[in-house]
């Protein structure tokens, strides 16, 4: 995070650098990747509650340790299976080891407040409903998005539309991956990856049946590393990219269909 304000470098290249050079298993990983990820995301709306319960303006606030009570309100804001002690102690201990005592300090009182907070986002919500007078200045930090790109989409597409954008955005992107239904099964994925869902039942009649080659998966952090993988068992394919040649496309026995953006080919073998 540190890397990511101050010297304004890629977040993707920063945390592949890490994950690279440092031995993590790969429930670390994910849990490091949705903390910084998260934080990133977020940090507007993470900030405007942090001035609620500081004395101190977010400019005079140590930039690493604003950054550790960024991670920490994030995580008491969106990640409720971490226990209220852990994200305190945790947070204590990465303030006594990069900065001072006396700011160990202060990230035990900040975050011993928020944590008193039953509903932590809701109390947000309320504050910024009550506080905040612009509706530009609201959704910008509600949502964490720049005042300017708020107001752009709010002068084209209004209020509600507007906020229909920016809770798209937020949401995390679907991973999905295609396997030989006729080499793999669902148990044998499992085991070697974290499945999240086999039920497509939301999407139109007649596409779930042909989409039956499919598994959602929470990370694909180290799958070049899987053994399916590596055997070509799996690859990972947008939803949209199956559903237009599993469904729209529908290519039938003894049917030659030509690919003129094949690269590497990968949809030449959904059926």
């Amino acid at each position: 995070l540190n890397e990511y304000f101050k010297k304004k470098k890629s977040l993707k290249d920063i945390i592949n650098f890490y994950f690279k050079n440092y031995r993590l298993s790969g429930l670390d990983k994910r849990f490091i990747f949705n903390i910084v990820k998260g934080t990133v995301r977020y940090y507007l709306k993470i900030d405007f509650l942090l001035s609620l319960f500081s004395d101190r303006k977010i400019k005079d606030i140590d930039f690493v340790v604003l950054n550790i009570l960024r991670m920490g309100i994030f995580q008491f804001m969106y990640m409720d299976k971490v226990p209220s002690y852990s994200i305190v102690n945790e947070s204590v201990e990465l303030a006594k080891k990069n900065v001072t005592l006396s700011s160990s300090k202060f990230v035990n009182a900040i975050l011993r407040k928020v944590s008193s907070v039953p509903n932590i986002d809701s109390f947000a919500k309320d504050k910024i409903d009550r506080l905040v007078e612009d509706e530009v200045d609201k959704i910008s930090i509600n949502y964490s998005y720049p005042g300017w790109l708020v107001k752009y989409w709010f002068d084209w597409y209004g209020k509600e539309k507007t906020i229909l954008i920016c809770q798209s955005l937020n949401e995390n992107p679907h991973i999905y991956l295609r396997f030989n239904k006729n080499k793999v099964t669902i148990d044998e994925l499992t085991r070697e990856m974290d499945v999240i869902s086999v039920d497509f039942g939301q999407l139109p009649t007649g596409i779930s049946g042909m989409l039956d080659g499919i598994i959602e998966v929470s990370s694909v952090q180290d799958i070049t590393k899987t053994e399916i993988y590596r055997k070509g068992l799996v690859s990972v394919q947008d939803l949209s990219s199956q559903i237009a040649v599993s469904y729209f496309i529908n290519p039938q026995e003894g049917e030659k269909v030509l690919d003129v953006c094949a690269a590497p080919g990968r949809l030449l073998l959904l059926k």
